[in-house]
């Protein structure tokens, strides 16, 4: 097993062996027990039974709880393993975030329409990071 690559039990069927691998650096699934594979949007499709306009639905639904709950094929709840805290969401000025920005040829008047500063707690570490802001603020 490669450190990019995760492995776990088919969401597509029951199985005794994890045959369904995770590629984190191409953010794609292959499961070999089916011989099938694909985006993210392709996993949804299949366990949702739905077309792209449902799976793109059922993401949202699924994003915008904040990641509270994430539902299973069999429509389980189950909560994360770790927990983020937003401590705060401020109007973008932070110097090194606009630098960030601007070393990627970013319009930074355009940016402070759509982005913010976000501090946050993972675990027991603070972060701060650039946002978009969403449905509920």
């Amino acid at each position: 097993m490669q450190k990019n690559e995760l492995w776990y039990f088919s969401p597509l069927r029951k199985e005794k062996t994890a045959s369904f691998k995770v590629n984190k650096t191409l953010n794609v699934w292959y499961d070999h027990g089916e011989g099938i594979g694909g985006t993210i949007i392709d996993l949804v499709i299949l366990q949702f039974q739905t077309d792209i306009s449902g799976a793109l639905k059922k993401l949202q639904s699924i994003f915008s709880t904040g990641f509270r709950q994430v539902l299973t094929k069999d429509k389980k709840e189950i909560e994360p393993k770790s927990k983020i805290l937003i401590k705060e969401i401020k109007p973008l000025s932070y110097f090194p975030l606009i630098n960030y920005l601007q070393e990627r040829k970013i319009n930074i008047s355009i940016a402070k329409n759509y982005l913010v500063e976000i501090y946050y707690k993972a675990g027991s570490k603070d972060y701060f990071a650039i946002g978009f802001k969403n449905d509920s603020g």
